[in-house]
């Protein structure tokens, strides 16, 4: 094995790496999805049946045309959630996550080059652009899979290289897709790189121009070898409760497009990498980074003579999935950093045995700690949405309102948000069936109604919703303003209880006071903060707005958007003017603090009065004697 010029170093990229994924991973369930997820995992067991069905759970129209698949990782996560409840999840999550470092770094053992730092960048690299597939759900096992794809593959041809055996290497494929096709329907992004690997191979090297002409063919033994062990691969696919209909129909809605997603509007994994979700996640410059190192590889090879175009191509195959969606931008990277492994293992660079290039050697090194640095300053500075370090239930299930909804029994219809309707369905199902769930797929019928019920500020159109689709209880997500601000506006809806998540309202049963989640008075997340404020406010609850603003301010201010905490200070210093009688600072602070806002019934008659009092000010014969006392009374409590 190659040493490194400092043999001390790889061995510290590997602990720091080792470390900082102990912090990286400590955060609660961000989303809700294997809330549903375990459910159908109960109905399965149920039913005694793997088909599932999707119509159970909701009271809007659903459809069971749509297959999906992923018994195998359902069943997983709900016998890990039995053994363990979220402790389960965290060690699946860390389990996989560390297997996905193992691989690679394995690979790089047997190829010999495991000691270079350039090594542990590579790493690194790809298990940061892995982090957003490896939340407790079956996407997760999709990631683990491509791993062991790659491993499998650059391992065939690693053994080829070292004249070692292949057979097990070549037939670990078919028992690979047979299980990943019954974990995750990410089993379809690996059709490209299986399509390609094969059909290269297959083409004479005459066909090829002589600059492009493979450095290495297969021996034609081999070619027989992985053509048989490929078609045994595609067979697997079909070997699922749905046989080849799953597939298929896989590949015409995600190949072809033929059933319109209007669901992807709401969903970030379908935005580019060129959005704002992607710039924030730095993909961009990621993919700068593997464009540099792929133009140095091949410049420096290319003068070396024949160069095996295939793993390049492959790489340029995938480009356009990382481009297209936040969803598939793990599948570049990893096969990135299998390939460069691979390449500088067969091509070895005189770059690591220059005597005088310290600075290139470090390099390596100073990119991998500001990458870690960066992403460990950035869990604190901007974190993932609705998360925080450490562990239990994100803010994006609503934990205490769900047990308050439990307790009112109003069921079954539940109006409630896309994003909390997996954990809805858990937690209350069959006492209450959803409106709609992060699913989406059984919703697309009339997904445009459900896109206009929660965008549209239309009150009239909110109230045609609700008189088409009668429910007596609601459970609205704080991030949902214009939703939860009609519910507060409709005849006939009155709000009960409200927490971190959600606000719940009910029908025709004025409450005598609202209540309040004991958990907004210890917030670990800014964005959420801002919603319990606003929310707030907005019910006149102004304790908790100002013990929400408290905590903004203080303990989560790191995390803030400046300009809105510095509005919402702006608002309550509005409050305070106008109980000490400072009128004309108090209308400039409302002012200031409500541009672009949606103002409340309440904050526009305080501005009224106030402005009233401002033109009274220049009219010696106006009676103010009512105003003032007016305003005070609005006004907001210390």
């Amino acid at each position: 094995m190659r040493k490194s010029p400092i043999a001390w170093v790889p061995a510290a990229m590997a602990a720091i790496l080792l470390l900082w994924l102990a912090i990286r991973l400590a955060q609660p369930i961000a989303d809700t999805d294997v809330f549903w997820h375990m459910v159908y995992a109960k109905q399965m067991i149920a039913r005694h049946t793997l088909r599932t069905d999707h119509t159970l759970y909701s009271w809007m129209p659903s459809s069971n045309e749509m297959m999906y698949c992923a018994w195998l990782s359902e069943m997983l996560l709900l016998g890990l959630w039995n053994w363990s409840g979220i402790a389960g999840l965290a060690v699946l999550r860390y389990s996989a996550v560390l297997l996905t470092v193992v691989l690679p770094a394995w690979f790089a053992w047997r190829a010999g080059i495991l000691r270079l730092p350039f090594t542990w960048l590579l790493i690194l690299f790809a298990t940061i652009l892995g982090l957003g597939a490896t939340q407790p759900k079956p996407e997760l096992f999709s990631l683990l899979m491509w791993h062991v794809l790659l491993f499998c593959y650059f391992r065939f041809r690693l053994a080829i290289r070292q004249n070692t055996d292949t057979t097990r290497w070549l037939y670990a494929m078919p028992a690979l897709m047979l299980l990943w096709v019954n974990l995750h329907g990410g089993f379809i992004l690996a059709g490209p790189f299986l399509a390609v690997t094969l059909v290269a191979e297959w083409i004479p090297a005459w066909a090829f121009p002589e600059w492009l002409r493979p450095a290495y063919r297969l021996p034609q033994v081999l070619l027989r070898k992985m053509t048989l062990a490929w078609a045994a691969a595609l067979l697997a696919i079909a070997v699922t409760p749905y046989g080849p209909q799953y597939p298929l129909q896989l590949f015409a809605d995600l190949v072809l497009h033929r059933t319109p997603r209007p669901d992807g509007i709401w969903n970030s994994a379908m935005q580019s990498s060129f959005s704002v979700a992607g710039f924030n996640l730095h993909l961009p410059e990621f993919l700068a980074f593997m464009a540099l190192v792929w133009i140095v590889l091949l410049t420096l090879s290319v003068r070396r003579g024949p160069v095996d175009w295939l793993i390049p191509a492959l790489n340029l195959i995938y480009v356009p999935l990382y481009i297209a969606y936040l969803r598939s931008t793990f599948l570049l990277p990893v096969l990135f950093a299998f390939s460069v492994i691979w390449w500088i293992s067969a091509q070895p660079l005189e770059i690591w045995s220059f005597p005088r290039a310290r600075l290139l050697r470090i390099a390596p090194l100073a990119l991998f700690l500001f990458w870690i640095g960066r992403s460990t300053y950035e869990l604190r500075a901007n974190p993932e949405g609705y998360t925080w370090i450490g562990f239990g239930f994100g803010y994006m299930q609503p934990v205490a309102e769900a047990e308050f909804v439990a307790n009112l029994n109003l069921g079954p219809r539940l109006y409630n948000m896309y994003n909390s309707g997996g954990y809805l369905i858990w937690r209350l199902y069959p006492q209450y069936q959803v409106m709609c769930d992060p699913r989406s797929f059984p919703y697309l019928s009339w997904f445009h109604e459900l896109y206009n019920f929660t965008r549209q500020a239309s009150k009239e159109e909110f109230q045609q919703f609700l008189a088409r689709h009668p429910a007596n209880v609601a459970l609205i997500d704080l991030s949902e303003p214009l939703v939860w601000r009609n519910f507060l506006q409709a005849p006939g809806w009155y709000p009960a209880y409200y927490g971190p998540t959600a606000a719940v309202f009910v029908k025709d049963n004025r409450p005598a006071k609202v209540g309040v989640a004991a958990g907004v008075m210890n917030l670990h997340d800014a964005l959420v903060g801002f919603h319990v404020f606003e929310y707030a406010v907005a019910v006149a609850d102004f304790r908790t707005a100002w013990a929400a603003l408290d905590q903004l301010n203080r303990d989560l201010r790191i995390s803030c958007n400046p300009k809105r905490l510095a509005a919402a200070l702006l608002y309550r210093e509005a409050h305070a003017a106008v109980r000490r009688g400072d009128y004309a600072r108090a209308e400039q602070s409302f002012l200031s603090a409500l541009e672009g806002k949606t103002i409340s019934d309440r904050d526009a008659l305080m501005l009224t009065l106030l402005r009233a009092l401002r033109e009274a000010a220049a009219n010696p014969t106006a009676n103010v004697d009512q105003i003032a006392p007016a305003l005070r009374k609005l006004a907001a409590p210390q």
